[in-house]
């Protein structure tokens, strides 16, 4: 896909030291992104991939960190509601509310970047309404159209439908890139995000092709 990818290892997790908690979570996140800077590599050309759990790290850094772009692939809104199973007065959320984290659902309201959500509808380990109620969280105005297929689970859409998923990909990689393009091109024109409004995250200004759409 013509990209560079960098993987981050929690802590505590795999061969990687330390204990695992929501803190080291997200300070392994930012270490990554500021060894990238440190390289040389714009913050615009940074886009943050977050699957599941991961979704929160992720949210996090893309709403507190110049980046150009988020994906969130099979996202939390928030760690209690991950595993709530139940409506009404019982759901763990009223109970634990004070101490829930990731609360994706909250930040995503404020995140600036173009950003995509992709989640199964045959997800049983987190069901894909966290997805589509995340995607709604989104500005509209940095708002790519999600990819929700209908026989996807928690971890396959990369097999069970790898020729439309890195299609979707590789279009939103391309639509962040231009508008990025467009904004390093323009530094001082406050006014340019605000004539991108009303477009799939705020693309349309600059002619995208048909494959795009």
């Amino acid at each position: 896909m013509g990209v560079d990818v960098v993987g981050v290892e929690y802590s505590g997790y795999g061969a990687a030291p330390g204990s695992p908690s929501v803190r080291t979570a997200e300070a392994n996140a930012l270490a990554a992104y500021e060894h990238l800077i440190a390289k040389g590599v714009l913050p615009e050309h940074v886009v943050v991939y977050g699957h599941s759990v991961g979704s929160g790290p992720a949210c996090r850094f893309a709403t507190s960190r110049k980046v150009g772009g988020l994906v969130l692939h099979a996202p939390i809104t928030s760690a209690v509601k991950a595993i709530e199973r139940t409506e009404g007065c019982c759901r763990p959320s009223l109970f634990f509310c004070c101490c829930d984290v990731f609360r994706n659902h909250e930040l995503l309201q404020t995140v600036s970047c173009p950003s995509l959500v992709i989640h199964g509808r045959c997800d049983v380990l987190v069901p894909c309404s966290h997805g589509e109620r995340l995607e709604q969280a989104i500005p509209e105005e940095h708002r790519w159209p999600g990819f929700f297929p209908e026989q996807s689970g928690h971890s396959t859409i990369e097999k069970s439908e790898k020729p439309a998923y890195f299609r979707c990909l590789r279009n939103f990689l391309d639509g962040a890139a231009l508008r990025t393009s467009v904004a390093l091109q323009h530094p001082d024109d406050t006014g340019l995000a605000a004539g991108f409004e009303g477009s799939p995250a705020g693309f349309a200004r600059v002619p995208l092709g048909p494959e795009m759409v």
